[in-house]
């Protein structure tokens, strides 16, 4: 009830731990399990356990337990894992091998008492790594395969997830405003018929964005986040809305980006403060340069194309202002390449404008 109306936060961690503790000490590993998804859906920034720890702890009462829905649950909770650390290959795998669950399971978990249904939480998981690893043509299927699904399932919370963690920034990051205001308006519709506040909140963040991004040269439109941003989102959250607009970027959350070696965005996260706050003085183009490098390596290292390409963008921009210009085609063209599909979204749009600037002929 705590994380459906008020989102992950020390309340919910308090409960879900004592949670653990009792179920524990009756070796009910059912209710553990339950235990471990609350404590997982933490808020990174407090003093919980970590999260890798957590999913390892799921994956030994798997094989422990000859009940496909422990062992589904797990799988859930592996591919996760490893999607928020930046994972996305080992994400996928995970990701994949649930799929191979019944529709029986899946509803059998459901009874377990997670608190989204869980076919339709893997369809969220497999639309954000599809758009990471370079397939917004896939992604954008996934989540009106969702919309679809979500809405037959009647459940305001389920709805709201799948909407507010896949549907509204998955439509944004491919650039279909059009669909993205719709998702959003949903979101506040549904969010506030149910009284369900942080969903609420996630769906003013969006209609923002979605109002800035669509018409970035109206002054009524500047971008930013609530000045009690800190306060009302999680950790995760506040990663999220940096991915969807430099201007909405936390300055925290830039600041911890310099501390991190891994997080499933953390590649944009370096990319924008390269573009917003390298440094001052004779060396912050050295430092702007550096930090879009190591977003490329960080990328690379994920096979997060997605991420790769806005780092390519960013550099080939900064190679040619210091008429470096051979170099700012190969790093822009070799990330372009990478691509199979989505070629009408935004980034690739804005990659393929630029490279025809910069004399290279590329076709969709």
């Amino acid at each position: 009830a705590i994380w459906v109306t008020q989102g992950p936060g020390p309340r919910m961690m308090e409960a879900c731990q004592r949670g653990l503790r009792i179920a524990t000490s009756l070796d009910a590993v059912t209710h553990q399990m339950q235990a471990l998804w609350g404590l997982w859906n933490r808020n990174p920034s407090d003093n919980a356990p970590d999260l890798h720890y957590v999913a390892l702890a799921c994956s030994e009462f798997a094989s422990r337990s000859a009940d496909p829905v422990i062992k589904l649950a797990s799988e859930r909770l592996l591919a996760i894992t490893h999607h928020y650390a930046g994972n996305q290959e080992q994400a996928w795998y995970h990701h994949q091998h649930t799929l191979s669950y019944s529709d029986a399971t899946f509803r059998r978990i459901r009874k377990f008492a997670y608190h989204v249904d869980q076919k339709l939480a893997a369809m969220t998981l497999g639309s954000r790594i599809l758009w990471l690893r370079g397939y917004p043509d896939q992604a954008l299927k996934t989540v009106l395969e969702g919309i679809d699904y979500a809405l037959k399932l009647d459940h305001a919370v389920a709805l709201a997830y799948f909407l507010g963690f896949a549907a509204c920034p998955i439509a944004i990051w491919i650039g279909d405003f059009a669909r993205a205001s719709d998702f959003a308006k949903r979101l506040k519709v549904v969010s506030t018929a149910h009284s369900l506040e942080y969903w609420n909140g996630l769906g003013q963040v969006y209609d923002s964005a979605i109002s800035g991004l669509n018409h970035p040269s109206s002054t009524s439109n500047v971008l930013s986040l609530p000045a009690d941003a800190s306060v009302r989102y999680s950790f995760q959250d506040l990663e999220l809305f940096a991915t969807l607009s430099e201007d909405l970027a936390a300055p925290e959350i830039v600041a911890l980006s310099e501390m991190q070696e891994s997080g499933w965005c953390l590649a944009e996260i370096v990319r924008v403060k390269g573009a917003t706050d390298p440094g001052h003085g004779a060396g912050s183009h050295a430092a702007a340069e550096a930090l879009f490098r190591r977003s490329l390596d960080i990328s690379s290292r994920q096979n997060a194309k997605a991420w790769h390409l806005r780092a390519a963008v960013s550099l080939a921009h900064h190679l040619k202002a210091q008429n470096r210009l051979k170099e700012s085609r190969t790093t822009l063209e070799s990330s372009y390449r990478q691509f199979s599909e989505g070629f009408e979204s935004i980034d690739l749009v804005k990659a393929r404008n630029y490279l025809e600037e910069l004399g290279v002929s590329v076709s969709s």
